[in-house]
C-alpha cells in the first residue's frame, strides 16, 4: 500500500483542516521521512488520522472503535481522509464525525465511513462494510496494520527499553505468535523427514558393492568406445544435418525460382494486354477521321437488324395465321358435315312429308271427283296444289344447297 495523501480536521492537538500531500514535492521524490517536533505537535495525530480514515480507530486509544475523545475541544466537527494505492487502483477512506445540532457543546453523534474509487463512485456508506472492504483491498486487519506497517508510538519506545527476552516478546506480539509457532513446527517437521531421507539413502550407499580393478578397468573400455561411438554418430549426424540444410536450401532457391517464374508469367501477359490494349487504341485513332462514317453505318446496320427482326416477326405472325386458318377449316369442315348430315336428314323428311302430301291430294282429288257435288271445295283443294308447289321448290333448292356444301366439304 503506497499513502498519496492524508488530510483532517479538528483532530486533538491539531485544529482546522490540514493536508499533507506525498505526492507533492520536496515529499514525492523523498524515499525517506521524519515527523518532528515538540510534544504536543501533533505528530501521533497524525498516524491517529491514517487509522482513524482506514479503520475507524486510533491506537493511543486502545481498541475501542470511533474513539469520542479524539474531536479537539470546542468544536462541532472532525474528519479523518486517506488517500491510498493499493495494486487494483487508487481509493479515498473517510471517517468524519459530528456533535448534534452542529453545535460544540452538543451530543456526540455516531461517526460516519466512507470509501470511494478513483472516479468518485462511492463503494461503502457502512461502517461493517468499510471495515471488510478496507480489510479486502489491503490485506490487512487493524492488528495486522498496527504490527506491520504502523508501529505505535508507545510500542516502540517500549521496544527500544525492552531486554532482550521483553523484545522477543514484544516482536511477537506485534508480528503474531502463530507465524513463529508455524515456522518452528514446520522446521521440526522438515527435519525429522531430512533425517529420515538421509538414512534411507546411507542404507543404499551402504548396499552399493564396490568394483574391481579389473570390472573398473572393464568399465572403462565401454566408457571409452561409447565415447568413440558417440563421436561418430555426432560426426554423422553433423553431416546428416550440413545435407538436410543444403537440401533445404535447394528447395528454398527452387520455390523462389517457382515464385520469379510465375510473376514472369504474370508480367507476360500483363505485357500481352498492354499490347492488346495499345493496338486497339492504335486502330481507334486511325478511326477517328471516319468517326461519322462509322456512326451511319453502326446506324444502318441497326436498322437492317431491326428490320431483319421485323420481318422474321412477320413470318412468325404469317405461319401462326396459317395455322389457325387450317384449324379454322377444319372446325368448318366439321360444320358443314353436321350440316349435310343434318340437310339430308331433313330432306328425307320433307320428301316423305311431300309424298304423303301428294298421296292425300290425290286421295282429295280422287275424292273431289267421286263428290263433285262438292264444288265448294275447289277452293281449298287449289290451295293444296299450291302448297305441295312450293314445297317441291324447297326441295329443289335444298338439292343444290347440299350439292355445294359436299363440294365444300369435300
Amino acid at each position: 500500500m503506497k499513502i498519496r495523501l492524508i488530510r483532517l480536521k479538528n483532530l486533538n492537538s491539531l485544529k482546522g483542516l490540514h493536508e499533507i500531500d506525498l505526492m507533492a514535492e520536496p515529499l514525492a521524490s523523498a524515499g525517506l521521512f521524519a515527523i518532528t517536533g515538540p510534544t504536543g505537535a501533533g505528530k501521533t495525530t497524525l498516524l491517529d488520522a491514517v487509522t482513524l480514515a482506514l479503520y475507524g480507530r486510533a491506537a493511543r486509544y486502545g481498541s475501542k472503535a470511533n474513539p469520542k475523545h479524539v474531536m479537539t475541544h470546542h468544536c462541532s466537527e472532525c474528519s479523518a481522509e486517506v488517500e491510498f494505492e493499493v495494486p487494483s487502483g487508487i481509493y479515498r477512506a473517510v471517517w468524519e464525525r459530528r456533535r448534534a445540532h452542529n453545535q460544540s457543546d452538543g451530543k456526540l453523534q455516531p461517526a460516519k465511513r466512507y470509501l470511494y474509487d478513483s472516479s468518485e463512485h462511492v463503494l461503502t456508506q457502512k461502517i461493517g462494510e468499510a471495515d471488510l472492504k478496507i480489510q479486502e483491498l489491503l490485506g490487512l486487519t487493524y492488528e495486522q496494520f498496527l504490527r506491520s506497517t504502523l508501529l505505535a508510538q508507545g510500542d516502540f519506545a517500549l521496544f527500544l527499553r525492552a531486554n532482550a527476552r521483553e523484545r522477543a516478546e514484544l516482536l511477537e506480539s506485534l508480528t503474531g505468535t502463530a507465524v513463529y509457532s508455524q515456522l518452528s513446527q514446520l522446521a521440526h517437521e522438515r527435519f525429522n523427514k531430512c533425517q529420515i531421507e538421509l538414512a534411507t539413502k546411507q542404507e543404499g550407499l551402504d548396499q552399493i558393492e564396490i568394483l574391481n580393478d579389473d570390472e573398473r578397468e572393464k568399465l572403462k573400455s565401454d566408457i571409452e568406445q561409447d565415447k568413440h561411438q558417440r563421436e561418430e554418430l555426432k560426426e554423422k549426424i553433423d553431416a546428416g544435418s550440413e545435407m538436410l540444410r543444403k537440401i533445404i536450401n535447394l528447395k528454398e532457391a527452387r520455390e523462389r525460382e517457382k515464385e520469379a517464374a510465375d510473376d514472369l508469367a504474370e508480367i507476360t501477359i500483363d505485357h500481352e494486354n498492354a499490347q492488346s490494349d495499345l493496338e486497339q487504341r492504335r486502330l481507334h485513332l486511325l478511326t477517328v477521321p471516319f468517326a461519322g462514317d462509322l456512326a451511319r453505318l453502326d446506324a444502318a446496320d441497326s436498322s437492317l437488324k431491326s428490320a431483319r427482326a421485323a420481318s422474321e416477326q412477320a413470318e412468325a405472325d404469317h405461319v401462326t395465321a396459317q395455322e389457325e386458318q387450317t384449324a379454322a377449316n377444319h372446325v368448318l369442315r366439321a360444320a358443314i358435315k353436321t350440316a349435310i348430315v343434318t340437310g339430308q336428314r331433313e330432306i328425307k323428311e320433307s320428301a316423305a312429308a311431300v309424298t304423303r302430301e301428294a298421296r292425300t291430294a290425290l286421295e282429295a282429288r280422287e275424292w273431289l271427283d267421286d263428290h263433285q257435288h262438292d264444288a265448294g271445295l275447289t277452293d281449298q283443294l287449289v290451295d293444296l296444289v299450291a302448297a305441295i308447289a312450293e314445297l317441291k321448290s324447297a326441295r329443289g333448292t335444298l338439292s343444290t344447297n347440299w350439292s355445294d356444301w359436299n363440294q365444300t366439304a369435300g
